[in-house]
């Protein structure tokens, strides 16, 4: 599952809370957050299922040489790292 979880209702309620300081309580109103909520399922959809996460080489050789050991089965590979990089394409 989705760090995001099984639908938009965390990107939804993310949404509703950036724009709050500027609709106040109108972002809960039927046609704002009727509206809000079709962006949400955008936004959750894009992230969870049109994205392709790529992680070259050159981007986190750290990622590269854990996952290389793992692969050889090198019992001291360890966990995985924990911050990678590279980039939504």
């Amino acid at each position: 599952m989705s760090p995001l979880g099984g639908d938009k209702t965390q990107v939804l309620t993310e949404l509703k809370n950036a724009l709050r300081p500027i609709a106040g309580n109108a972002v809960d109103g039927p046609p704002a957050e009727a509206n809000i909520a079709a962006l949400a399922e955008a936004i959750y959809k894009i992230l969870t299922a049109d994205a392709v996460v790529s992680v070259a080489k050159t981007d986190n050789t750290t990622f590269w040489t854990w996952l290389t050991a793992v692969g050889t089965a090198v019992p001291a590979a360890g966990a995985p790292p924990t911050s990678l990089t590279g980039k939504l394409t």
